[in-house]
């Protein structure tokens, strides 16, 4: 497995971000009505990555963080059954409540 580290996630977020254009440019005039949103989105401040770091205290958890240290979001709804990530507060929300039910 790749190791994922700062450097490849940014490299993957900006190979995404391309295919993403490329796959919405000629979607209307295959399938016959207009693509969904897509794109992947940069952190734009690290309180996401914190509060899940904070929710998340095991080792195990250092690729996810680190993924979050980096991506905010992503939405690919056409491609497949859609792609989504969500943005790290809510993966902190999810959580918590299953924290709650245990």
């Amino acid at each position: 497995m790749v190791p994922i580290s700062g450097p490849n996630v940014d490299s993957w977020i900006d190979e995404m971000s391309r295919l993403a254009s490329r796959f919405v440019a000629g979607f209307e005039t295959m399938y016959g009505y207009p693509p969904g949103e897509h794109y992947v989105t940069r952190v734009a401040d690290s309180g996401g990555r914190d509060a899940l770091a904070a929710a998340l205290r095991d080792a195990g958890a250092r690729d996810l963080i680190e993924f979050y240290s980096h991506v905010a979001q992503i939405s690919l709804p056409d491609v497949g059954p859609g792609f989504f990530v969500d943005e790290a507060e809510y993966v902190v929300e999810g959580c918590a409540a299953l924290s709650q039910h245990r």
